[in-house]
């Protein structure tokens, strides 16, 4: 969960970035094929998110499950989350654990 007062940009690897602002979202990556930047938007306010990210897939629910966001990515290595800004933050982490399918 997290939740920001300001703007603030999250960069999941380089690779996937979301930029959160008072008007909204803009999430972009890059183009598998073609390398051209890619984007989607979610315009109005965003008060909480909920991200789910793994190897190669980011899920993004805006307020509660009012909206949400997806795309895939693929982190050249483990995939790091950097945040830049002048927001403050209120974050909490779950690690998850894999799941053995028998």
């Amino acid at each position: 969960m997290l939740e920001a007062q300001g703007d603030v940009t999250l960069d999941f690897a380089g690779t996937l970035r979301l930029e959160w602002t008072r008007d909204g979202l803009r999430l972009s990556r890059r183009s598998l094929k073609s390398g051209e930047w890619l984007y989607r938007y979610w315009q109005g306010e965003a008060k909480r998110l909920h991200i789910l990210c793994d190897s190669s897939s980011v899920e993004i629910f805006i307020n509660d499950g009012e909206g949400v966001m997806s795309s895939r990515y693929f982190p050249a290595a483990s995939a790091m989350l950097a945040f830049d800004g002048g927001a403050q933050l209120r974050l909490r982490y779950w690690s998850l654990r894999p799941c053995m399918v028998e």
